[in-house]
């Protein structure tokens, strides 16, 4: 390239960097954003109109992972809780981290967002040793509407909690009570969302929340009950490896009107599933009784994966559109269908499905194969 090329060039990109510092503020703070913390701060060397800027984004994602010095990572973000504007308010907090760091200093991590009324509060710290308590503090905030906790411990509520505005809690490896869980949902007017994943201590879950619309329940080991009165729930997820995680006959009926049910790795004996009024019926790996019936005049997609203790199958559905199945030997009879419906197979030749009342083999089947 010979020289004016360089000079055009050169130019071309102090142009378009003027033209981007020229935007409002609102915007590149929007832009940055997007970015992790430490490469937003990287954006005060490029201009005089860049140097302050970041003190005053709306979001503090903290990532161990982008530092290749525990050190480094530990004072970057004391350094940029000191100098971050504290009349901003935050719109999501993160800190990822599995870096041996004092408690009395990460509770200064947790509790530095709250004054700054944080909306979305994201934790994941995996020590090597024990499970970090999180302060009281937290439960005391009347801004935050997402708690995603990874990987720590919730204590005991010291009087009252005053999480007023939290909409979804997202559990995954926490250690919590069952005496906490039954708090946090019963305590919190307006949660909809609540996400249980590998979660230890909680033995059973119980209370009532009316506003409660999706729940997961995955891997939680020592959960062997449900028993909730959560009459608006539409998504019921359950993947649990304990033998015998029960749904009590008062929890079954608040599912009655669940419009999409995953079970997995599931004992579901006490739970009529024939009255649960769904729209999509998700079965894996359950351990159940050897005879299944499903009625439903609202089930319009029904999956079957390696519930291999099935042996008869009965599917009352009039407005069923598809079915979908992997298993081993099994009886599977359609009555009161009213549509012409999908059915996906993972073949086997000792299958047989009966539908109003004729049995038919699989050479006679018409079938999507999976």
């Amino acid at each position: 390239m010979d020289l004016d090329g360089e000079k055009k060039s050169k130019h071309s990109l102090e142009t378009t960097r003027d033209q981007i510092s020229n935007l409002p503020e609102e915007l590149l703070l929007q832009i940055v954003s997007f970015l992790p913390t430490n490469d937003v701060i990287s954006t005060s060397v490029l201009s005089t109109r860049w140097r302050s800027l970041w003190r005053s984004i709306k979001a503090l994602d903290f990532n161990e992972y982008n530092f290749t010095n525990q050190d480094r990572f530990k004072n970057f973000v004391d350094k940029t809780l000191i100098l971050f504007d504290t009349h901003i308010n935050l719109q999501r907090y993160c800190i990822l981290t599995n870096v041996v760091i004092p408690s009395e200093v990460i509770d200064r991590w947790v509790r530095c967002p709250l004054a700054r009324n944080v909306q979305e509060f994201v934790l994941s710290y995996q020590k090597r040793d024990d499970l970090y308590c999180l302060p009281s503090s937290l439960f005391n905030s009347k801004s935050i509407t997402t708690l995603q906790l990874s990987f720590c411990k919730i204590g005991d509520f010291n009087g009252d909690t005053t999480l007023l505005s939290l909409k979804a809690v997202l559990l995954t490896v926490v250690s919590v009570t069952k005496q906490t869980l039954q708090r946090v949902v019963t305590s919190f007017p307006v949660l909809e969302i609540l996400s249980l994943r590998g979660c230890t201590k909680v033995s059973s879950l119980k209370g009532g929340n009316i506003r409660l619309r999706s729940l997961v329940i995955a891997w939680c080991i020592c959960l062997g009950e449900f028993d909730m009165d959560v009459p608006n729930l539409k998504s019921f997820h359950c993947i649990n490896n304990k033998p015998k995680f029960r749904i009590k006959e008062w929890g079954a009926k608040s599912l009655r009107f669940v419009e999409n049910v995953l079970m997995e790795r599931s004992e579901y004996n006490k739970c009529p599933t024939s009255s649960l009024i769904v729209e999509n019926l998700v079965l894996k790996y359950c351990e159940t009784q050897a005879r299944l019936v499903v009625f439903s005049d609202r089930l319009q997609q029904l999956s079957l994966f390696l519930c291999n203790r099935f042996k008869e199958v009965q599917i009352k559905a009039p407005n069923l559109i598809s079915f979908s199945f992997n298993g081993e030997i099994m009886d599977i009879s359609f009555t009161n269908s009213i549509h012409r419906f999908n059915v996906e197979l993972q073949r086997d030749d000792h299958l047989r499905i009966k539908i109003n009342p004729k049995w038919l083999t699989m050479d006679e089947i018409h079938y999507d194969s999976i």
